[in-house]
């Protein structure tokens, strides 16, 4: 009788050990916490501001990697703040040098973004508005001064207008941004790289009028993403030289249905890629926001699902920062707020910034 006991409680220790060995304990299924791409969304307005919440969050990783930056809506007031964390939403700090410069942009003096070089905090860019048009001015001292830079686009007279700009992560001179030429945005507008630290660029493809997501990976950089026309997804893994429609596009981009009353040719929304974020440690695990919500991949983009953050209106979630130092924490920028996961996107909570702000 002990030797069956015995028997039976080594078989079990057996098929537990066997559970637990191929089931790691960071694994996610592709569709836990899931909804299908055909989904239907409500069409709701931005929920109305109340109390002391945070009624829109918009975050992105700046640079140097590991830091996020955030900008929120806060209450009373409308006044939009900007900060930034370092341990992945745990606590933050004011950003006070960009806070200025949007003040002086919103008063003519017309400093509108930053962009830090990954490798030498010391360069930096800017665009600054004049005369009815972004240019772009390089420093090479920190800020202390700033020297204005062509933006050639070779193959035409003219030169690029950023609106938006990503390093590469292992060639300082490597710079891709979203931009326009002046005079004909929708057509010229779309993705450019230069090789040069922004002297002159080359056009690489079209970006329709309100899609602005890029990425290149980490670990990978061959490995990017980038949203494409009429809300369609893109994937290179030749580092940007050859461009394809990643797996279920259709489905991706495929207008969604409204739950609203309304005439019918409102009752559908084309999407729209608001951003892309690559897992600093797997460049097979994506996250894009766009209308539909949060969308998922694990694999590389043959499958895709839509994580819930208890969002269901269209166009509630526009923006999405993975912690290099945890991948497993995501930050997203929605129109109730700054939520955050700490499980790849199957639970989340929301952050308020105020309560975690280091004096």
């Amino acid at each position: 009788m002990l030797k069956q006991c015995l028997k039976v409680l080594v078989f079990c220790i057996l098929l537990l050990w066997s559970a637990l060995s191929c089931t790691p304990a960071n694994h996610i299924s592709s569709r836990d916490c899931c909804r299908d791409l055909s989904a239907t969304l409500i069409n709701n307005p931005p929920p109305s501001p109340s109390g002391d919440a945070n009624p829109w969050g918009y975050v992105e990783n700046r640079y140097p990697r590991g830091s996020i930056w955030a900008e929120v809506l806060l209450l009373p007031g409308d006044k939009l703040r900007f900060y930034v964390t370092a341990d992945g939403g745990n606590t933050w700090t004011r950003d006070n040098e960009y806070q200025s410069s949007f003040e002086k942009a919103l008063s003519k003096e017309a400093i509108i973004e930053h962009y830090l070089s990954p490798f030498d905090d010391t360069v930096r860019y800017r665009s600054v508005w004049v005369k009815d048009r972004y240019l772009t001015e390089r420093s090479v001292d920190g800020g202390k001064s700033w020297t204005r830079i062509e933006n050639r686009v070779k193959g035409c007279n003219a030169t690029l207008d950023w609106e938006r700009s990503y390093f590469h992560p292992r060639r300082p001179r490597t710079i891709y941004v979203l931009g326009s030429l002046p005079g004909d945005e929708s057509r010229h507008r779309g993705m450019y790289v230069s090789e040069d630290a922004g002297d002159s660029f080359s056009f690489m493809y079209q970006v329709d009028r309100w899609s602005r997501g890029f990425a290149v990976s980490v670990s990978n950089p061959l490995i990017m993403y980038g949203a494409g026309l009429d809300g369609s997804l893109l994937r290179s893994t030749d580092g940007g030289e050859n461009w394809r429609l990643v797996k279920h596009n259709d489905d991706i981009r495929r207008p969604y249905r409204l739950e609203h009353e309304g005439p019918p040719d409102e009752d559908v929304q084309s999407d729209v890629i608001y951003d892309i974020d690559i897992d600093p440690s797997n460049p097979d695990t994506v996250y894009v926001a766009c209308g539909k919500g949060l969308l998922r991949t694990l694999d590389g983009g043959r499958t895709w699902c839509v994580l819930d953050l208890g969002i269901t209106e269209a166009d509630g979630i526009h923006s999405v920062a993975i912690y290099d130092k945890n991948p497993s924490v995501i930050l997203a920028g929605t129109w109730k707020g700054l939520m955050r996961s700490t499980d790849r996107g199957c639970r989340w909570e929301s952050i308020d910034i105020r309560a975690r702000l280091r004096q």
